[in-house]
């Protein structure tokens, strides 16, 4: 899950990347234990006269029956199955697609890419000419200005 969103690019990314990284080898290196050294551990440790009487549960009742109900009608469990991921799909439409909500605020981004090399003094100067074209529409309020940064 987090993974993913380290892989977005952007500001985001620089957020999550560590983390989802983190995350992603930590599962990697769990999943390797738990099918290598937890089996062996298993049968060192554990005597078979120290299992104890094996117990049904409500749950095993339940799942039993369930799965092999299941794995006798496979193709009406392929059907549910077709089913509910057909009506996520369509439910995928009404979640939010931002990452970060809007803030009720509207807001108008603008990149503005000069050719590599032009001074800093050049650049401060258009900008502020435009921040002053832009502050004279009507409707605006404020203005921020953001001078060499990099694309994400």
């Amino acid at each position: 899950v987090f993974l993913p969103l380290g892989l977005v690019g952007g500001l985001i990314s620089s957020f999550f990347l560590p983390f989802g990284l983190t995350v992603a080898y930590a599962l990697a290196a769990s999943f390797v234990v738990s099918i290598t050294v937890v089996p062996v551990l298993t049968m060192l440790l554990i005597r078979p006269e120290h299992i104890p009487e094996h117990k049904e549960t409500r749950l095993q009742r339940w799942y039993t029956p369930t799965l092999e109900w299941s794995l006798n009608h496979r193709l009406v469990t392929l059907g549910l199955t077709l089913i509910v991921f057909v009506a996520s799909v369509f439910l995928l439409g009404t979640l939010p697609q931002s990452f970060i909500p809007s803030l009720g605020e509207p807001t108008v981004n603008i990149t503005v890419e000069l050719p590599a090399g032009t001074k800093m003094a050049e650049t401060d100067e258009m900008v502020r000419q435009f921040e002053a074209e832009v502050l004279g529409l009507d409707g605006v309020t404020a203005v921020q200005t953001e001078i060499g940064g990099s694309g994400g």
